[in-house]
């Protein structure tokens, strides 16, 4: 199959355990850095998770995953990327690095790197 006619995936959830799920808006107003969850970033797999109490809670997406996910689609000359659950980021904020990562890459880098510190390379 042609890689344009390929779409890199990715969800708009985080999941605790293998029964309860997240919305990225929960995430970001219960989760990150609250309540005894803290952010964490694993560089081998590109993706956040949370730990509590020292033991691992959640993955998910924020947007420097994203953003290292459209580099992916871009590199390997994908057709793009979706996303799934759009109802679970209501504040737009994955959707905003989608279309960024795509669309303006250069100039979103350079603002996740304001925001997030350096951003792991493929």
């Amino acid at each position: 199959m042609p890689s344009e006619k390929i779409l890199l995936g990715k969800p708009f959830y985080g999941r605790l355990g293998a029964t309860i799920t997240k919305s990225h808006d929960e995430l970001r107003k219960s989760y990150i850095n609250r309540n005894g969850y803290v952010y964490n970033f694993d560089s081998d797999a590109k993706v956040p998770y949370l730990v509590k109490d020292g033991e691992f809670a959640m993955s998910f997406d924020n947007e420097v995953s994203t953003f290292i996910k459209a580099q992916y689609a871009r590199q390997n000359c994908l057709g793009g990327i979706f996303a799934w659950q759009s109802t679970f980021d209501q504040a737009n904020i994955l959707v905003r690095s989608m279309y960024q990562s795509i669309n303006n890459p250069t100039v979103f880098e350079k603002e996740l790197q304001d925001t997030f510190g350096e951003i792991p390379s493929l």
